[in-house]
């Protein structure tokens, strides 16, 4: 459940809504990130310059059953002075 009373989707409903959801908590990180590596919409690449631009301070990428994505995540958040954490 969301904090206005609506029920989340799943696999990329916090990414169709992105905007929203800064506006609305004026969010400097998320440490909930999935990628495609799990069940996630968006690459790694996607993830770190979509919250590059949006002004995030820093993501965790917490994709299920594997790291796989984390040094590719880390890198791309260094080039862009985003922390990346491995989740």
């Amino acid at each position: 459940m969301r904090p206005d009373g609506t029920k989340a989707r799943r696999n990329g409903d916090f990414m169709d809504r992105f905007d929203e959801i800064i506006a609305k908590y004026r969010m400097v990180y998320d440490h909930h990130t999935h990628t495609t590596y799990s069940h996630g919409k968006g690459s790694i690449a996607d993830n770190v310059r979509v919250a590059a631009a949006k002004g995030l301070k820093s993501i965790a990428i917490t994709d299920h059953d594997t790291l796989g994505g984390v040094a590719e995540g880390m890198a791309a958040g260094e080039r862009v002075g985003l922390r990346v954490i491995p989740g």
